[in-house]
């Protein structure tokens, strides 16, 4: 691949911070080429339908769908912004609050000479030359009118969790009064702004729309998708706008639209779209084969062409995931949904750690989250494969329970154990057996592949220090090679602050 693997877990690393750029929902977006869905080989029972809970006696009930809709459509706005020469330059949505006064984005009124704001009907109720408040870091403004008796749209006090319904409204592409319907997705986070991811579409000219809960309170307002994923939609928490501080007397200047403007270079641009692929992507479940096929329909990174996949893990579990493919030579990478718009990434890949030129990737997920799975193919050639994804927990940590003692995790997402019935006092030093499970297949500098090492270590507990006795590695659960290590080579080493090793020596020496 012109693109490496090794290029993509670099992009993943650094994921957004600097790499992944957001457009501005004033820009035009494409939808993502559709993944087909996995046809597995084995089909899972379909699982019964939980019934429903019961609602509490005073739970508050929320709107009707029609007082819902005709409460927001009638306070939802276009905002037509125009420069000094008169030519409409940027249409947005917007929505009155309390006093009449207009909130949207900062950056559809950016370059602007004045505002002109239409109802639902497209009747023009105010021009605004000016912003009362310009929040550029949280993209909000709030924009003046005569309209002082209005009472808006009331601002949520409540939070929102992953999961809750809402509604979006706004005037994409200036179609007045259109409304869409979604659930909280995830919460996120970039460049120090803190966005609410949805599922409701946000189209162009939705910008500054608001999205509502079922009460009808304004949770959020809509701000950013990205580009080439219109389920990849972004709003600012309603609680920023309330920070906003401003009188009637206030008038600032509208924003340049050099406050607002990023160019992408190639491999950002590329990147986006293989985020956007990942989620559109259909789900597999662990314990399942499924059988897919590249071919010239197939999304390409770098003109590879790839398949995207989704599986939920837990924290600590222990999968085997295998891409095969007799046609072409294959690649797995697999990622952590949290942390993908922060540098808080996480991601291991593997190209022939398989039988030939399979891939094979061993690993301990950190977290109870959404994994994606791509299933690369490292040669540009096309074919049909297999995806094997299986909880390998049991033969490798089995004796977890009761035994193993997890006490810790290293930066490169080593999870190292200690084995309670091998420890041993002698005097003011204690020995011990360690395991650590590594997060892909390893190599020795022998060449062989590993995934589990065992370390006999010896403490000695008042002078904080180490030095290993033994060392045996494992692969699969079966023994690729061991060494004692001769007392001659046996050298002492310091226990520094806050490592595993002190770990170790903490809990060992205590016990």
């Amino acid at each position: 691949m012109k693109l490496s693997v090794a290029a993509i877990r670099q992009a993943t690393a650094s994921m957004l911070s600097a790499a992944l750029m957001i457009f501005l929902t004033g820009c035009a977006a494409t939808s993502p080429q559709a993944v087909d869905e996995p046809q597995a080989v084995d089909e899972m029972p379909a699982t019964p339908d939980a019934a429903p809970a019961a609602e509490p006696a005073d739970a508050v009930k929320p709107l009707s769908r029609r007082a819902l809709v005709d409460k927001a459509l009638d306070n939802t706005l276009t905002v037509r912004v125009r420069n000094s020469s008169g030519e409409e330059i940027s249409l947005g949505s917007g929505f009155f609050i309390q006093g009449g006064h207009v909130v949207t984005n900062a950056h559809v009124v950016a370059d602007a000479a004045w505002v002109e704001i239409f109802d639902v009907q497209d009747r023009l109720i105010a021009t605004a030359p000016y912003a009362l408040a310009i929040d550029i870091d949280n993209d909000l403004a709030v924009l003046p009118t005569p309209h002082s008796q209005r009472q808006g749209l009331p601002l949520s006090e409540e939070g929102v969790e992953v999961g809750d319904g809402l509604w979006a409204f706004g005037a994409p592409l200036g179609l007045e009064g259109t409304t869409s319907r979604g659930v909280v997705s995830a919460f996120r986070e970039k460049d120090g702004m803190d966005l609410i991811q949805i599922t409701a579409p946000i189209s162009p000219g939705s910008s500054g729309g608001p999205l509502l809960d079922e009460n009808g309170d304004v949770i959020g307002i809509a701000t950013l998708i990205l580009s080439g994923g219109q389920n990849l939609n972004f709003a600012v928490p309603v609680g920023k706008l309330r920070t906003l501080q401003f009188t009637e007397a206030n008038r600032e200047n509208f924003p340049p639209g050099s406050a607002f403007a990023e160019e992408l270079d190639e491999e950002t641009a590329q990147f986006i779209e293989v985020l956007v692929q990942m989620a559109e992507s259909p789900t597999i479940e662990i314990g399942q084969q499924y059988r897919g096929r590249l071919n010239r329909d197939s999304a390409t990174l770098d003109g590879s062409p790839y398949s995207a996949y989704q599986l939920h893990g837990n924290a600590g579990q222990r999968l085997q995931i295998d891409v095969m493919s007799r046609q072409f030579d294959t690649v797995a990478f697999l990622a952590r949904e949290n942390g993908l718009l922060t540098d808080d990434s996480w991601s291991v890949e593997d190209d022939d750690g398989g039988e030939g030129t399979d891939s094979r990737i061993v690993v301990t997920l950190p977290d109870t989250d959404t994994y994606y799975l791509l299933a690369l193919s490292y040669d540009n050639r096309m074919g049909a494969y297999t995806i094997s994804a299986r909880d390998v927990s049991a033969s490798q940590r089995g004796r977890t329970d009761g035994r193993w003692q997890f006490i810790g995790e290293a930066l490169d997402d080593d999870r190292f154990y200690i084995d309670t019935q091998t420890v041993r006092r002698f005097g003011q030093n204690v020995s011990v057996w360690v395991r650590s499970s590594t997060g892909s297949v390893e190599r020795l500098s022998s060449g062989e592949r590993y995934d589990t090492s065992l370390v006999l270590y010896e403490l000695d507990c008042p002078g904080r220090r180490f030095r290993i006795k033994a060392t045996s590695y494992r692969l699969e659960d079966r023994l690729v090679t061991s060494e004692e290590i001769p007392s001659f080579r046996q050298t002492w080493t310091s226990v520094e602050p806050t490592t595993i090793a002190e770990a170790l020596l903490e809990y060992a020496c205590r016990r």
